[in-house]
């Protein structure tokens, strides 16, 4: 994921990925003895990020030694092959950005716009922008009118900027790159918007082109039943990180009624069983043969719920599924009670909490 941001222009206000485990010293020495290791490099600023934003999310300072870490290993290697010398690069330019985020972490927005009143410049108008990122970030999904009046009252600030900008051309390029970073969580937040609409209305009937690792399930099966949809791919990864709560919940509570259905599409992969992995295929595939690479992958992970497979989005359409995994919970009455978008603990636990509620309800 650390080369995927590079690639990317290391774009700001992304929260950075999960690695797992933090960088310690033993990454760091492995990094150092074996400097054109891609696969070391990507992992030990990958899990050096994360865990510095952790920490910073509380203690800046902490965050902040944590970069100065990445920083005195990686400006120590001294890699001798093409893909290594441009990743260290890459992490140079990702840990100088990232950095300064976690600076900016240690300065109140009331001290940037009084900093602005007093003196208008361009570094302090692209300090204001992405103070306001960090700030709308965390509220896009879990607080989207919260996060939408943020936004409006920034771009009011920023138009009251620009008018006593008086042609100046960084000023002006500046708090036009500041409007449009945040112009891009409105997009989130409509989502968001939707999803929040959706909670207490009717379910939509189930539907599906085909049916794998199980038989078809029918509007009358699923009459009474909690039910969780999980919309998935094969490729994607924080996907696959929710297989463990998957297979609990359907080993916990399948017999007190809750039916759970992995809804994906046709994304021509074929089954690597040598790698036992699932794998894009340069051929085209074959729905049959995708469906039978869904069973294999379904097996190696041991999943014992239903998948459905859909050509269309009608059923993501109506979900408002702009990311995956999406998880929409449907109590016994066929309404809507809940969607969590992502993965990670705190998700898993919302939708647990839900599920015991549902299932002690009566049918």
């Amino acid at each position: 994921m650390f080369r995927t941001m590079a690639a990317l222009g290391l774009t700001l206000g992304l929260v950075v990925p999960a690695w797992g485990q933090p960088a310690g010293a033993s990454l760091a020495d492995q990094v150092k003895k074996d400097p054109n290791n891609t696969d070391l490099i990507n992992k030990y600023v990958g899990s050096g990020l994360q865990s510095a934003f952790r920490l910073a999310a509380k203690d800046p300072d902490k965050g902040l030694k944590i970069m100065d870490e990445l920083t005195a290993t990686i400006d120590q290697l001294k890699p001798d092959k093409p893909d290594a010398k441009r990743l260290v690069m890459y992490a140079k330019v990702a840990i100088t950005r990232y950095r300064k985020q976690i600076e900016l972490q240690r300065i109140s927005i009331d001290d940037i716009v009084k900093k602005l009143n007093e003196k208008l410049d361009a570094e302090t108008v692209g300090m204001y922008g992405m103070k306001i990122g960090q700030q709308v970030g965390p509220l896009a999904r879990s607080e989207p009118e919260k996060a939408e009046k943020t936004i409006n009252e920034a771009k009011a600030f920023l138009d009251a900027l620009l008018k006593k900008a008086e042609g100046d051309k960084d000023v002006t390029q500046a708090i036009d790159k500041a409007a449009s970073q945040l112009g891009r969580f409105e997009r989130t937040i409509a989502a968001a918007k939707k999803l929040k609409e959706l909670i207490g209305k009717d379910a939509t009937a189930l539907t599906a082109d085909a049916w794998v690792n199980g038989e078809p399930l029918t509007a009358e099966d699923l009459k009474g039943k909690v039910v969780l949809l999980d919309f998935w791919a094969v490729w994607c990864g924080p996907c696959v990180s929710t297989f463990p709560h998957l297979i609990e919940w359907n080993e916990k509570y399948a017999d007190k009624g809750l039916v759970i259905v992995g809804l994906t599409g046709y994304y021509n992969f074929i089954w690597d069983d040598k790698g036992e992995t699932a794998k894009p295929s340069d051929d085209k595939v074959t729905p049959a043969d995708e469906q039978e690479m869904l069973k294999k992958f379904a097996a190696h992970h041991k999943l014992k719920h239903r998948f459905a497979v859909n050509k269309s989005r009608d059923l993501s359409e109506f979900y408002g599924v702009t990311g995956i995994p999406h998880v929409v919970v449907i109590d016994r009455h066929g309404k809507i009670r809940l969607i969590k978008v992502g993965a990670g603990e705190s998700n898993a636990k919302e939708i647990e909490d839900m599920l015991e509620k549902l299932l002690a309800e009566k049918a």
